[in-house]
This record gives C-alpha cells, structure tokens and sequence, in this order.
C-alpha cells in the first residue's frame, strides 16, 4: 500500500524511509511548488532536494517502516539535523541546539511527526498520540574572530593582545585561536595559540611604528574567522646621561669652575641640572643650578684636601641620572728660602767655594740656583747655574779687598 507524507515546513527537508511514498505538500509562501516523496528523499519540482533526519540516542538512524511500537521511547532524545542555509528558525519554529517538542503518532511502522509551528509528517497510518523529545540542529556556523582594541604602546613595553572578545555562535563549540603578525618590526610571541599572547614591543626611531597583527578563530567544524589589530609603538623615553667633568687639583684661593656641559638625553632634552657638595670643607657655588657654576677654593693648611660633588641632570620626562666629579685643592705654592752660605776671608790666588746648598723650598722644592757677582773686582765662576760654584780669588792690594 502506498503510505503518504504530508510536510508544512520553512524549508525543504530529506527523510530516509524504506519503501516508497509520495506527498503533495501544501506551497509555503517561502517554499512554494509542488514536493514528491520517494523512499530516500523529498525532491522539490526544479531538482532541489534537503536533509531531514532522525536519529536515536546511541547513534542509530530512526527508520520508521521498520519499527515495532516500542520503538520511540517517551523519554529518549532524538535528534533532527537540518540545514539552515540562510535563515536561523528551523522547521516547527525550533532553533538550532534548542530543545523542541515535537508530537509523535506511532503504531507499529506508522508515524507522524507534528512540529510546535504546524508543520506535519505523516508517514504511514495515524495511530496513538506519543510526545517525545526531540533536538533540532542546524548548519555549524563559523565562528567569529575578534582580535581586541587597537593599542599604543612604548618601545620595550610588554604587549598583551586578547582574543578574548572571539565567540562562536554555536553554544558550545570550541574555538582555538592562532595569531600571526602581518606587517612592521618582526616580534615574537611568547605563544602563538593563547587567547592572550604576549610579546615585547621593538625600539622605534621618533616616528612610531605601526605593527599589524590578525587572529585567526577555528570552532570545532573547522570554519574560521579572522580579525585584525594594530599596535602603534612609539619611541619610548629614554633617561638623560649626566657628566660631571673631569676631576681637576687646584691650588687653595683658586676660582674653579664645575661644567656639566657634557650631560646629554638622547630624546627630549635636558630640563635642569642641580649640584650639590658630598665631601670636604664646604664652599659656595655661584649657580647650583647651572651647568657650568663656579666657587672659589678654600685654605687646606700644608696638606691637600678632596672636595666631592654630585650633579643631577633631569630630563623634560622627568627622568634623571647622576655623576660625581672631585677637586682635590692643594695648599698655596710658598717661596724658598736662599742660603748664599757663611762669609768667607781668603788670599789672592786661593780657589774660592761658594755653597747654596742649605737654601731650602717649603713644598714643591728648589727648581734652579743663580749667581752674579754683585760688587769688586770681576771673577769667573765654575758655573754660576750649580749650588756650589768655584773661582780664583784675584791679586789685591795691600788693603785687600
């Protein structure tokens, strides 16, 4: 006997049956035709055909013609899978992953399938009302990407990129996430596959750098979806370099002058420099502030004394460096004292010895000695440059001289 199929529905549908049957369904404004029923699928006029079909919780494909009264359970869950091609509501007014009612008349190899929406099935002869549960599921949908906000960041600072905001409109479905950058400065991610991979941003020059990165999302049916995001990365601030000068020694009552002129900052400039004394006796800068102050250096008695200072430089960003610089003062140069030696009463003809050797310096030594004769008759000395030069006492009358 040839058993008909009756079917109000949103879209088209294929129903495995075992023998043969046919149905004239009623033209829905969205389907519309006229749809026939052989025994594996339903086939609209123009060719096209569609997936209907029911499945029993341990996996098995539910064919009606083929089972006995018992075969549908009240409490089982069975399972219609339909595609959604371009519209979210599923035959009978389910969604795709929602639960839906759907009323069952069984008896023996006869059944008929009534959606919530009106949509009917009936395969077979009616016979006892069943309702059992039943689960729509559409089409895998593709997931999408979402790559997180566009940053801008500091060169050296650590980057953290959330792939976070990515969904699937899937209840449920698992998304894996993969990240690679598309364009600028080549970094390397701490992990490529993590939600939150992190990396440290390059050093720029002053103009920035725009890095370029994309994420792409997978669900558990392979589709993907992908998104971009960009982090501008800005030449990050770097401290100032304080220099101090050279050490110097001067001498006590001298005017020396600190110069920090060599203190660079690689970005934004030097705001200002402060100086301030660290050891020694204290003296009176001209200018702590400046890069060049002055003072003038204290008495130390006979022993040279160290005097420190520290200079700090900061920058327009507020970052500072230090450097220390010491002026060692030495005591004042003192004059030496000349020893011309002990007068001397000789004869003529004698050789004559003069000593300066007991003239003394009180600090830094006696670099030269010089004589001239001053008054009587000329003589030649040895070498009037040597603290002990010679002559030959000259002939004088009888008076002397």
């Amino acid at each position: 006997m040839m058993k008909k199929c009756f079917i109000t529905a949103v879209m088209l549908i294929l129903f495995f049956l075992s023998s043969s049957a046919w149905a004239q369904i009623p033209r829905p404004a969205r389907i519309g035709g006229t749809l026939t029923v052989d025994d594996i699928q339903i086939t609209k006029e123009n060719g096209a055909s569609y997936t209907f079909a029911v499945t029993r919780p341990d996996g098995s494909s539910f064919i009606p013609s083929a089972e006995d009264a018992d075969g549908i359970d009240d409490n089982d869950l069975y399972r219609i899978d339909i595609p959604i091609y371009d519209v979210n509501e599923q035959p009978g007014g389910a969604r795709k992953d929602d639960p839906a009612i759907i009323h069952v008349y069984e008896d023996g190899s006869e059944l008929i399938l009534t959606s919530p929406a009106g949509g009917m099935l009936t395969v077979g002869d009616s016979g006892s009302l069943k309702e059992i549960n039943l689960f729509a599921a559409g089409t895998n949908q593709p997931p999408a990407a979402d790559a997180g906000p566009d940053q801008t960041v500091s060169g050296g600072d650590t980057v953290i990129l959330d792939g976070t905001g990515s969904s699937d409109p899937d209840p449920g479905d698992i998304i894996t996430y993969r990240w690679r950058q598309i364009e600028g400065i080549r970094v390397t991610f701490v992990d490529d596959t993590a939600a939150h991979p992190t990396f440290v941003a390059p050093e720029v020059s002053p103009t920035g750098e725009s890095l370029i990165f994309e994420l792409v999302v997978t669900d558990s049916g392979d589709l993907t979806g992908a998104d971009q995001v960009t982090i501008t990365v800005v030449a990050g601030n770097k401290p100032p370099t304080a220099d101090a000068g050279q050490d110097q020694t001067v001498t006590e009552g001298e005017v020396v002058t600190l110069d920090a002129s060599g203190s660079a900052d690689p970005d934004d400039g030097i705001a200002s420099y402060s100086w301030r004394q660290t050891g020694g006796t204290g003296v009176l800068l001209s200018d702590d502030t400046t890069a060049q102050p002055g003072f003038t250096a204290p008495e130390v008695g006979s022993n040279a004394e160290p005097l420190t200072f520290e200079l700090t430089v900061t920058d327009n960003s507020g970052l500072t460096d230090t450097d220390n610089i010491v002026i060692t003062v030495t005591p004042a140069n003192q004059p030496p004292t000349a020893e011309a030696g002990q007068d001397q009463t000789v004869r003529a003809g004698e050789t004559v010895t003069l000593d300066g050797s007991a003239s003394s310096d009180p600090d830094d030594g006696i670099a030269s000695f010089s004589w001239r004769q001053t008054g009587g008759t000329g003589v030649l000395l040895s070498d009037d440059t040597t603290a002990q030069p010679g002559f030959t006492a000259p002939e004088v009358g009888v008076t002397g001289e």
